[in-house]
């Protein structure tokens, strides 16, 4: 059988796992790009705004593509070191970005 104990190994049996890494750092790496987003293009608190409408539609799908990813990471820790790097570059930019934009 294709998909027996012997043949997964016991990496591919934390995916619940990897998928809570992607939950968790996941929702903070979308905050940090709709953050980013939001800074380039210039959103302003009124929720009727295109750019406004972007941001707020855009949240789902990033976490939800951000989950799906974190289950592609070979093993957990590899999930949680791969999403933290990729959190810190994220926030890095969007100080950056505030501080020259704003």
């Amino acid at each position: 059988m294709i998909f027996s104990k012997e043949r997964l190994g016991a990496e591919e049996e934390n995916w619940l796992l990897k998928a809570l890494v992607g939950l968790t750092l996941g929702a903070l790496f979308t905050v940090g790009v709709i953050g980013s987003i939001g800074l380039l293009v210039h959103a302003d608190p009124q929720l009727k705004t295109a750019s406004s409408q972007l941001l707020r539609w855009l949240f789902a799908p990033l976490w939800v593509g951000m989950i799906m990813f974190s289950v592609l990471f070979q093993s957990v820790p590899r999930a949680w070191w791969g999403l933290g790097i990729m959190n810190l570059f994220i926030w890095f930019l969007y100080f950056c970005l505030r501080s020259f934009l704003l």
